[in-house]
């Protein structure tokens, strides 16, 4: 959960990795794995973003 809220979609993958540009069924299962592998190490990044954003946010003891 990032800022309260969900980034799971209905069917518990990211929402990210559940959007396409075109529609899914147009889609290979390679296409479709590929998405979500990049939509994935999106989500990890943005990850890291986050916890490098709060970590200088707060002061260190």
């Amino acid at each position: 959960m990032a800022c309260g809220r969900s980034i799971l979609g209905k069917h518990g993958m990211a929402v990210s990795s559940a959007t396409f540009h075109e529609a899914s069924e147009k889609l290979g299962a390679e296409a479709i794995d590929r998405h979500r592998a990049i939509a994935s190490i999106v989500e990890e990044l943005e990850a890291f973003d986050s916890q490098h954003i709060l970590s200088q946010a707060t002061p260190a003891y």
